[in-house]
C-alpha cells in the first residue's frame, strides 16, 4: 500500500489547520503564573502548543490551568 494519500492528507491537514494555531500564553506569562527563568520556560511553551495542537486545550483559561497544574506536580 502507497504512503502517498496518508501523507497528502497530512500535508493538506497542516496547511490548512494546524499551521494557524497560536497559543495565547508568552514566556512572560509563564513567570507572572509562577514558573522560573529557565529552559522548562520554552519546553512549557512547546507543551502548550501541542496540548493546543491537540485539542486538548482551547481557551487561554485551560492554557493557564495546564500550567498551573505542571507547576503544582512539579514542587
Amino acid at each position: 500500500m502507497s504512503e502517498a494519500p496518508l501523507v497528502q492528507r497530512n500535508i493538506e491537514l497542516f496547511f490548512n489547520e494546524l499551521r494557524n494555531i497560536r497559543i495565547t500564553l508568552s514566556g512572560e506569562n509563564l513567570l507572572e503564573l509562577g514558573m522560573p527563568r529557565g529552559p522548562q520556560v520554552k519546553k512549557m511553551l512547546e507543551l502548550l502548543l501541542y496540548a493546543r495542537l491537540d485539542g486538548r486545550v482551547r481557551s487561554r483559561a485551560a492554557e493557564e490551568e495546564l500550567v498551573k497544574g505542571w507547576l503544582l506536580s512539579h514542587k
